[in-house]
């Protein structure tokens, strides 16, 4: 493949693919057998998406594909927090224990996460916010 000098990427690494892509970094990843395993999945359409996202279910959460869609239905395909529909469920966990705690959609999930898993830093926002509530 050709490659060029171009703008470092996070690692600092400036020698690029003509497709944009980094020449270190694929190097790096492409040794790995997990990775070569997922990049495998990934290339098989809509299948490969779907085995790649059970896969990541169960390798970093311990869920398996029945409970996720046990916990779908439980929820009604809705976020646990704001009530919205799940185009894309978060999965959200304790970050101490594991515990799998429910699906999220992408901004409860994040938010949860910016107040630091702390219910008390989410009271206090709460209350906050209807102090200022017009």
């Amino acid at each position: 493949m050709h490659t060029h000098f171009g703008k470092p990427c996070k690692f600092g690494h400036t020698l690029r693919y003509k497709s944009g892509g980094c020449v270190e970094c694929t190097k790096i990843r492409g040794n790995s057998d997990q990775y070569k395993r997922i990049r495998k999945l990934r290339k098989q359409s809509e299948r490969g998406r779907a085995l790649v996202r059970v896969h990541r279910l169960h390798y970093v959460y311990g869920v398996t594909a029945s409970e996720y869609s046990r916990m779908l239905t439980e929820q009604q395909s809705l976020c646990a927090i704001c009530k919205v529909f799940l185009q894309e469920p978060n999965v959200d966990h304790n970050h101490i224990t594991g515990e799998v705690r429910g699906l999220l959609c992408r901004k409860c999930n994040s938010a949860i996460g910016l107040l630091q898993d702390s219910a008390t830093n989410c009271r206090n926002a709460a209350a906050y916010l209807d102090k200022y509530q017009a």
